[in-house]
């Protein structure tokens, strides 16, 4: 499936460049940098943080709405088959809930992975605290 692999590097590249600039701006607000420097970097690092944001929060988005596609035509390929077979037993029911529960967990899985990679940077560092704009 070369888009879903395509959806999924993007958004591990967007995830490492964000966490690349996130890092080096918890440092520099960590170490209190911003009072030497009168905010100099902060304001540098500003405008390449939130484009990556936007960036990780749209590769989040494709990955995972190419994953539900994935996911929906392949539970629907093995649905088709074992109706064509005439297969419709426990195996059939088993199948069609978990994959329908299976794209949720994985859906609420990346949303909290989300949340929790945003609250970290609220957390760790003034960043969004401190108007630098």
């Amino acid at each position: 499936m070369p888009e879903l692999d395509e959806a999924a590097l993007a958004f591990a590249d967007s995830l490492r460049l964000l966490n690349a600039t996130a890092t080096e701006v918890y440092a520099y607000y960590g170490a209190e940098d911003y009072k030497n420097d009168g905010f100099a970097k902060g304001k540098a690092l500003h405008k390449p943080l939130l484009e990556q944001l936007e960036a990780f929060v749209a590769a989040s988005k494709r990955f995972l709405d190419t994953f539900d596609n994935a996911n929906d035509a392949l539970r629907q390929a093995s649905l088709q088959r074992m109706e064509k077979e005439g297969r419709r037993n426990l195996a059939y029911v088993h199948r069609t809930n978990a994959a329908e529960h299976q794209a949720l967990a994985f859906a609420q899985l990346a949303d909290f992975v989300s949340f929790l990679f945003w609250f970290s940077l609220k957390k760790k560092s003034h960043v969004f605290e401190v108007d630098i704009i």
